[in-house]
């Protein structure tokens, strides 16, 4: 546990002129008093004493940064309209000469490609013999290019 801290009247006294009468910190406050008396206190020491004398705080400092302004939460919220974006084109998926089998992930068995579709609103998926990683050979040949990998290089 922490140590008592005797304050001396003397001591109380200087506080109290430091803090009410020239406006200093507590913690400027407190380094005066080690200073003039030879003590140790600390800036909470000279907090606590401050508080149970009954001292104002002195004035804080100003803020460096000003506090934002909370907005009033009855007010109507201003809704500021999207930026007008031009049209897009339609990116025209490439797709494999197969017809999926369109397989929840469930029901995907460890052998079964992995390419995913999403005609629907959940994705299914091709659910063909895998060859390749997780694809069938079609889907692979999408995901990387036909040939080998040194024959991709070349091209």
């Amino acid at each position: 546990m922490g140590h008592f801290v005797v304050w001396t009247d003397e001591q109380a006294k200087a506080l109290k002129e430091f803090i009410e009468l020239e406006g200093l910190s507590y913690q400027e406050a407190a380094e005066n008093i080690n200073a003039l008396f030879g003590g140790s206190f600390s800036r909470s020491s000279a907090v606590g004493k401050g508080k149970r004398m009954g001292l104002v705080s002195p004035a804080k400092p100003a803020p460096k940064f000003p506090r934002r302004i909370k907005r009033d939460q009855a007010a109507p919220r201003i809704v500021k309209p999207a930026p007008a974006t031009a049209p897009r084109h339609v990116i025209e998926m490439r797709c494999a000469e197969l017809e999926p089998l369109h397989l929840s992930l469930l029901d995907l068995e460890p052998d079964q490609c992995r390419w995913p579709y999403s005609e629907s609103p959940h994705t299914t998926f091709c659910g063909h013999q895998k060859l390749v990683g997780s694809y069938c050979l079609a889907h692979f040949e999408l995901s990387v290019g036909p040939g080998t990998a040194s024959e991709r290089a070349v091209a």
